[in-house]
C-alpha cells in the first residue's frame, strides 16, 4: 500500500474503532448509572478518583518518550536494536514505579479515607489497586501500537474490551455484585486488552539491543510529566476530589459526576 492508502486505512479504522467503542461505553455508563443510583454513583466516583490520580503521578513522561523517540530511533537504526532497548527500559521502569506506587497506595489509603471521612470504603482497596495496575499497563501498550500506526489493532482491541466490559457488567449486575462488580468488569475487560497487546507486541521486546543516546529524553519526559500534572486541575477527578474533601454528600457527588 502507498503512504496515502495507509493513511486512509488508519483514519478509517481509527474513526470506526472510536465510534464502536464510544457506543459501547455509553451503554456501560447507562447500565452503571441505572444500577448504582445517585448515591452509589457518588461512591463509585470517589473511588475512581484514587487510581486515576495515582496513574497521573505514575505517567512520568513514559508515553511521550514512546511517541516521540521510538520512531526516531527506528529510522536511525533500522535493525531496531535501540528501539527494543528503549521499550525494554521504559517497560521495566513503568512496572517498577507501578509496584512502588501500589505499595504506597496500599498503606496510605486508610489515612486518605479517614481524612475524607469515608473509612467504610477501605473494603475496595484491592479493586482500586488492580484498577490502577491495569490502566497503567494498558496505557503503555496501547501507546506503543498507536505510535506504530497500528490503528486496526488498537481499534479492534478497544472494541472487544468495551464489549466484554458491557457483558461482564451485565452479569455482575444480575448477581448484584454492587460497586465491586463495576470495578471488576472493567478490570477483567482491560486485562484481556493487555493480553492481546502483549501477545502481539512480543517481537518488539525480544532480540538484540543497543543502548541509544538518551540526549534530550529526560528533559522531554520531565516537561511532559509537568504538563500532565498541571492538567489534573482541568479533569473531573480533581473536582470530585475537592467534593470529597469538603464532605459533600454521595448523592450530590453522583449528580455532579453524571452531569460531567
Amino acid at each position: 500500500l502507498s503512504s496515502f492508502q495507509r493513511l486512509i486505512s488508519n483514519v478509517s479504522w481509527n474513526v470506526l474503532g472510536k465510534l464502536c467503542t464510544q457506543i459501547l461505553l455509553f451503554a456501560v455508563s447507562i447500565v452503571v448509572t441505572r444500577y448504582l443510583g445517585k448515591e452509589g454513583l457518588g461512591i463509585y466516583a470517589a473511588l475512581l478518583v484514587i487510581p486515576s490520580f495515582v496513574r497521573l503521578l505514575n505517567m512520568l513522561g513514559v508515553e511521550t518518550l514512546i511517541n516521540k523517540k521510538l520512531p526516531e530511533l527506528n529510522v536511525g537504526d533500522p535493525s531496531g536494536r535501540q528501539g527494543r532497548y528503549l521499550l525494554q527500559s521504559l517497560l521495566t521502569f513503568r512496572l517498577v514505579t507501578s509496584s512502588i506506587l501500589c505499595i504506597f497506595l496500599y498503606f496510605i489509603l486508610p489515612y486518605y479515607l479517614e481524612f475524607i471521612n469515608k473509612q467504610e470504603l477501605l473494603e475496595y482497596r484491592t479493586a482500586i489497586l488492580m484498577y490502577f495496575l491495569v490502566i497503567t499497563v494498558n496505557s503503555f501498550l496501547s501507546t506503543l501500537f498507536m505510535t506504530q500506526l497500528r490503528y486496526k489493532v488498537v481499534s479492534i482491541t478497544e472494541t472487544v474490551s468495551a464489549a466484554l466490559n458491557l457483558v461482564l457488567l451485565a452479569v455482575f449486575v444480575m448477581v448484584d455484585f454492587g460497586i465491586l462488580g463495576v470495578f471488576y468488569a472493567y478490570i477483567l475487560a482491560t486485562a484481556v486488552s493487555i493480553l492481546i497487546y502483549a501477545w502481539l507486541s512480543g517481537v518488539h521486546f525480544t532480540g538484540e539491543t543497543e543502548a541509544p543516546n538518551w540526549g534530550d529524553m529526560k528533559p522531554l519526559a520531565l516537561t511532559s510529566y509537568g504538563m500532565s500534572l498541571f492538567s489534573f486541575g482541568l479533569m473531573t477527578q480533581s473536582d470530585v476530589l475537592l467534593l470529597n474533601f469538603f464532605q459533600i454528600s454521595d448523592a450530590n457527588v453522583g449528580y455532579y459526576y453524571l452531569a460531567t
